[in-house]
């Protein structure tokens, strides 16, 4: 999940067919009727937060990131934040996607983002990390492919010490570790929450590493992977 977001916009793009040009902010109901017959591809643009995600193919193009679409089958997803180098949506804030480029290791007991560590350069570098964490329980890291990039896959949960003090940007109940940051981006990081669970998928990036989060609390799990797994296996980096 996402633990500190910066604000700002990034473009996402709508590719559909047949439309009209205003993107509604709310997914419309079904309505009967025949399918429209396509007349060709029309852009556009969603602010960053807030906007609901009717069904179609999406495409993010922002200033730091490799290009990516993606599509939406089922109503119920939102776009929630994004900026140069990462873009996020979901179901909610607890039901996540993130995907964040030129990635950088975190220490998950320093003090937030400013705790960089010497890890990397490549994506089995930084599942291994991972795995090797005292606060972390893992799954055992696995090659994986995604959007056409290699590289590895991992499911992670958060064991906090109970000796050691919750970070400060935590919510108190439910402590979290910062585990990646983007060089584009030194205020905002990907990390894990207590009450979550989250699949890490660690790619090898045209332009560095590239980290794609699942993330969902721990109860519901199991009936979010579905949705989730569908815009996943959607997915495609546009690396030429």
């Amino acid at each position: 999940m996402r633990l500190m977001r910066t604000g700002g916009s990034f473009l996402i793009s709508l590719l559909v067919f047949g439309c009209g040009a205003a993107m509604p902010t709310e997914t419309p109901a079904p309505t009967s009727g025949p399918t429209p017959t396509p007349s060709g591809p029309h852009d556009m643009s969603l602010p960053a937060e807030g906007a609901s995600l009717m069904p179609g193919t999406y495409s993010v193009r922002t200033g730091g990131v490799t290009p990516a679409k993606f599509t939406i089958t089922e109503a119920g997803w939102v776009a929630l934040s994004g900026d140069l180098a990462s873009w996020e949506i979901g179901l909610d804030e607890s039901h996540t996607i993130v995907v964040a480029h030129e990635a950088k290791a975190l220490d998950p007991l320093g003090d937030g983002y400013g705790s960089q560590v010497a890890i990397g350069p490549t994506a089995a570098d930084f599942a291994n990390w991972l795995a090797s964490l005292d606060v972390l329980t893992t799954t055992a890291p696995t090659s994986v492919t995604l959007g056409g990039i290699a590289g590895v896959t991992l499911d992670v949960g958060l064991q906090w010490p109970g000796n050691r003090p919750i970070h400060t940007f935590c919510d108190p109940a439910d402590p979290c570790a910062a585990l990646f940051a983007t060089t584009l981006t030194s205020a905002d990081g990907l990390g894990i929450v207590a009450s979550e669970r989250d699949r890490f998928f660690v790619l090898d990036g045209p332009g560095g590493v590239v980290v794609v989060d699942v993330g969902a609390r721990k109860e519901d799990w199991d009936s979010f992977m579905p949705a989730a797994q569908a815009v996943l296996d959607s997915l495609q980096f546009e690396t030429d």
